[in-house]
């Protein structure tokens, strides 16, 4: 399989493995204009262009959370149209798993934070760009935090 990275100025990385598809189903062409994103990155598997999507929205300091990985979308996609019998093979399953958790160094900063105790959660959460429940996960040391 190839799954294409692609980038929209100023607005995300993502992942697909239909370029086409996606800028329809997502009105690209109707919100950003024709043509106004770019393959920046090929890749061979689901795992790699959910490491290599996530890390590019990070770098480039665009809105991440866990709900947006390349995996979170292709569970969330495969609970009410996988085909009878498909299944995700174990390498998958433990990928998506790491695909949920933010990088150590956001989870740091995130509990001192919480430790100080001067900004809500959703302050904290909005602040790192982040769901209240990754906040609250991290708190309870859930998800492998």
């Amino acid at each position: 399989m190839t799954y294409y990275i692609y980038h929209i100025p100023g607005v995300k990385y993502g992942a697909t493995q239909n370029m086409e598809y996606r800028a329809k189903k997502g009105n690209y062409i109707e919100l950003y204009g024709s043509n106004s994103w770019e393959i920046v990155r090929v890749c061979k598997t689901a795992e790699e262009a959910d490491v290599v999507e996530r890390e590019l929205n990070i770098q480039a300091g665009y809105e991440w959370n866990e709900s947006r990985s390349y995996l979170n979308m292709l569970a969330f996609a495969a609970k009410g149209g996988r085909k009878p019998g498909c299944t995700f093979s174990d390498e998958h399953k433990q990928s998506l798993g790491n695909a949920k958790r933010q990088p150590k160094e956001i989870v740091d900063l995130i509990r001192n934070d919480i430790n100080i105790g001067k900004l809500s959660f959703r302050a904290i959460a909005r602040k790192f760009k982040v769901s209240p429940t990754c906040i609250y996960n991290i708190r309870d040391k859930k998800k492998g935090y």
